[in-house]
């Protein structure tokens, strides 16, 4: 395992984002499981190679409110922020 703040490069190979990496960003109970996630975001975002699904982002939205507490509109900003890291769009067959 890497240690925090150096997790692996990806370059340009697509990465799914699960929701439990956008949870654990905002999760203030695993500090480092929190840093982490926020860097592999940090990464995916400069990298605008990630791939997620509206699933995905929904079942944030509604984690993320109702679980962790985080108001409406940060959680639809970072699902904003997210999304802009795609280069693909990810569809269910």
């Amino acid at each position: 395992m890497d240690a925090p703040g150096h997790e692996k490069t990806f370059m340009n190979v697509p990465v799914f984002l699960d929701t439990n990496v956008l949870l654990y960003a905002d999760d203030n109970v695993d500090p480092d499981k929190r840093e982490r996630a926020r860097n592999l975001i940090r990464e995916i975002v400069r990298d605008r190679n990630g791939r997620i699904s509206l699933q995905v982002l929904q079942e944030y939205f509604s984690a993320a409110t109702r679980k962790l507490g985080i108001d409406s509109a940060t959680a639809r900003k970072k699902s904003r922020t997210v999304c802009a890291a795609r280069r693909g769009q990810t569809r269910a067959n």
